[in-house]
C-alpha cells in the first residue's frame, strides 16, 4: 500500500487510520502491529500514541467511524420504503454490501464480542436498558474489559436497533403477528444472517435470491395470513 504520493496530502489521524484499516484487513486484529501501522501511514509510533493512545482505541476509532456511515445507510434504506418487505429487503441488501466490504473487519469486532474464551459475557436488558455482565467461568471482568466490550457491543446494537425497528414497523403496521421479545429475535436474525456472509454463503452475486429465501425462512408463521 504506497501513501508516499498523497498521504502528505492528508491529515496524519487520517493517514493512520488508513494504514490501520489495510493492515487489520490484511491480518486481523490479534496479529496486526502498530509497527506496520506506522511504517504504512509513513509517521511515528509518537504519531500513533498522540491520537489513538494504543492498538485497540485505533481498531475501535477505525470502526465506529466505519459503522456511522453504516448506520446512516440503513437508516436511508429504511426511510426509502413505506412497506415492511420494502424495509426489510433492502436492510438485508445494504447489511450484505458492507459486510462484503469489510468482512475482516466485522469478523474481528463480531470475534471480541462473541469469544467464549474470556469466560463471560455481556447481554443486553430492556428492563434495565444497560447490559448484564454474565461470568460463566474463571474471573470477573475488570472493568476496563467490560467498557471495551461495551464499546463494540454498542456498535453492532446499533445495527440491530434498525432492524427491530422494522420488526415493529411490520407489527404496527399488521403485517406481522404480535411477537413478543422483538430485540432478541432481532439480534437473533442479524448474527444468522451475518454468519452466512462471513462464512462465505452469501455474496453480491447470489444476494437478491438469499435474501428472499432468508425472509420466508425466519418470518414463516410470523407473517399476518392476510399477506401469505
Amino acid at each position: 500500500m504506497d501513501m508516499e504520493r498523497e498521504g502528505k496530502l492528508i491529515p496524519k489521524d487520517q493517514r493512520i487510520l488508513r494504514a490501520a484499516e489495510y493492515v487489520f484487513s490484511k491480518k486481523g486484529y490479534r496479529q496486526a502491529t502498530l509497527d506496520e501501522i506506522v511504517k504504512i501511514a509513513d509517521t511515528g509510533k509518537g504519531t500513533v500514541y498522540k491520537y489513538y493512545k494504543n492498538k485497540e482505541t485505533l481498531f475501535y476509532t477505525l470502526v465506529n467511524g466505519k459503522n456511522k456511515e453504516f448506520v446512516k445507510a440503513l437508516q436511508e434504506a429504511y426511510d426509502s420504503h413505506d412497506d415492511f418487505k420494502g424495509k426489510f429487503l433492502a436492510y438485508f441488501d445494504v447489511l450484505t454490501n458492507f459486510l462484503n466490504d469489510n468482512i475482516i473487519l466485522w469478523s474481528v469486532l463480531l470475534l471480541e464480542i462473541m469469544s467464549p474464551q474470556a469466560g463471560w459475557q455481556m447481554r443486553w436488558n430492556e428492563e434495565t436498558n444497560d447490559y448484564d455482565v454474565i461470568t460463566k467461568f474463571g474471573k470477573k471482568p475488570t472493568r476496563a474489559e467490560i467498557e471495551t466490550k461495551r464499546h463494540y457491543m454498542e456498535i453492532i446494537r446499533s445495527e440491530v436497533t434498525l432492524l427491530t425497528q422494522i420488526f415493529r414497523f411490520g407489527i404496527e403496521t399488521h403485517y406481522l403477528k404480535p411477537v413478543n421479545d422483538i430485540s432478541r429475535i432481532s439480534g437473533n436474525i442479524y448474527f444468522s444472517f451475518t454468519m452466512t456472509i462471513i462464512q462465505g454463503f452469501l455474496t453480491r452475486e447470489n444476494k437478491d435470491r438469499a435474501i428472499s429465501m432468508f425472509l420466508d425462512r425466519f418470518l414463516y408463521g410470523h407473517i399476518a395470513d392476510e399477506y401469505k
